[in-house]
């Protein structure tokens, strides 16, 4: 049994080396066309290529694509085998594999003759490390791929380099070492703004938002954001974690109705199969928001199969909220305490407090037509009644109900309810959701993709229209895995 199954491992290294030589076929063909489909479908293969990384597929990537001069060797002097921890089965395996023909011949063609694939190789390589928790290990990889990417200056290596910076900071801020690399990515971000490099705009932008918000700097956020502007061609990755920080921000401002907008748009734009990390934070901070805003989540938000049991704390402080009920709002703050303040949302679900009471009130309004300020002390939890004639001062000046206090005998006399109908409420919420349809329709057309000019010409041959055909539709197929790696805000090993 062992036996075949170390065959059926050995058949499976051979064809994902396969499989990767026919990208490196790409990546060359990009480089002497500059056509940007052929990278971006070996890009579209980078997670499920991560995904079947060994330590035996890795060193004899390194073995056939890198050369022995590369500064990997010569500067660093690194031997990949201890860099991946090669155990001796492994390493038994791996002789055994490189006296194959197949690999014999793939080493003596497939040497790297173009800086992007070896960028590629290096970056699978790096990837790899941080799964096999050997991070210390990823932090020199990084730092040479972040050397060679900032000394070369050449356009088709802007993707390449977006992903360089994305992993760059991925490795330090999991040595807790983020703040170092700051002013670098600030330098790294001025020069691709000046070269008009949209793909690493967009990831610098947003790896210097987290960089921010992971320490509460929310000031200094918000002035990125201010003096910045986000790359209108970004992928639908970056736009999903640009808008999930911008609601952020916005939530700490206080602009609830923008915060919730963003968020919104960013569960949207986020791949809606893997990505759970990602989709799991932007829904805790949705929830908030809307109870910070008066209006109660959904039911269905909470009892999504992937997030169900993570959004349960949710779930209890929504139902309190929706209720009125202070005393049970402040048990379940006690009871899932260090969940909040992990995820970040302590300090919003704080200021929830004022809202459980004015939910109370308005229930209390709803039922009662007069009722003294000694039971709505009573029924709010309130310390004393002086404490409750002064809430419903603050409500009814905020405009959350529609009473008079008779401060003589010490009660609250609700007024007759008005028709919501008579109001502009409903003309405003109808205008709301015109401008969110507009919104969609812009975005979709904006979508639209053409061939360019020199493509459509040299697709007249049918062989030619069929390959066009076949790529659009793979394109199709993997666009929700597209770009979207493991970012900083997901658990680790959750999709990026």
């Amino acid at each position: 049994m062992e036996i075949e199954e170390k065959q059926e491992s050995n058949e499976l290294d051979y064809l994902t080396l396969k499989e990767i030589q026919s990208q490196m076929g790409l990546i060359k063909k990009y480089v002497s066309t500059e056509e940007r489909r052929f990278l971006q479908r070996v890009l579209r293969k980078f997670n499920a290529n991560r995904k079947k990384m060994n330590r035996t597929i890795l060193f004899l990537l390194t073995k056939i694509y890198i050369k022995p001069e590369h500064a990997l060797f010569t500067q660093l002097g690194i031997d990949i085998g201890k860099l991946l921890n090669v155990s001796e089965d492994e390493k038994i395996q791996i002789d055994k594999m490189i006296q194959n023909e197949i690999v014999i011949q793939m080493i003596k063609e497939e040497k790297s003759d173009t800086v992007e694939q070896e960028i590629y190789v290096l970056l699978l390589l790096l990837v790899s490390l941080i799964d096999f928790a050997l991070v210390q290990n990823a932090l020199l990889i990084a730092q040479l791929l972040y050397q060679i990417v900032v000394e070369q200056n050449r356009r088709t290596l802007d993707d390449l380099a977006a992903k360089v910076f994305f992993y760059f900071a991925r490795v330090h801020q999991l040595l807790d070492k983020d703040i170092e690399i700051r002013e670098k990515l600030f330098s790294n971000l001025r020069t691709a703004t000046i070269r008009h490099d949209e793909a690493c705009q967009a990831v610098l932008i947003n790896t210097l938002l987290h960089n921010y918000l992971r320490y509460n700097l929310y000031q200094q956020a918000d002035k990125l954001v201010s003096k910045t502007q986000f790359p209108e061609n970004s992928e639908n990755a970056q736009f999903a974690r640009y808008y999930y920080y911008l609601g952020r921000i916005k939530a700490i401002e206080l602009d609830y109705s923008e915060s919730l907008q963003y968020l919104t748009q960013a569960i949207r734009k986020a791949p809606q199969t893997g990505a759970k990390g990602f989709r799991l934070k932007a829904t805790k901070f949705l929830c908030v928001v809307q109870l910070l805003m008066g209006e109660i989540p959904e039911k269905d938000l909470f009892f999504q199969k992937e997030l169900q049991h993570e959004l349960s704390p949710y779930l209890e402080i929504t139902s309190a909220s929706r209720v009125g009920n202070l005393s049970s709002y402040l048990k379940v703050i006690e009871k899932y305490n260090l969940i909040f303040q992990n995820d970040g949302t302590y300090s919003l679900i704080m200021r929830l407090k004022h809202n459980v009471i004015k939910t109370g009130l308005k229930k209390i309004c709803v039922s009662y037509s007069r009722i003294s300020f000694a039971d709505i002390a009573s029924k709010l939890h309130l310390d004393s009644e002086n404490d409750a004639e002064f809430i419903c001062a603050k409500a009814i000046k905020d405009g959350v109900i529609d009473a008079v206090i008779d401060h003589e005998n010490g009660f609250l006399k609700s007024n007759q309810k008005i028709n919501i109908y008579t109001t502009f409420i409903p003309q405003k919420v109808f205008d709301q959701r015109i401008k969110f349809c507009l919104e969609i329709h812009n975005n979709a057309i904006k979508s639209l993709q053409f061939p360019d000019e020199l493509i459509r010409q040299s697709e007249k041959t049918t062989e030619d229209q069929l390959e066009r055909a076949k790529e659009l539709a793979e394109k199709a197929n993997e666009s929700e895995e597209k770009g979207f790696d493991e970012g900083p805000d997901e658990p680790d090993h959750d999709d990026i």
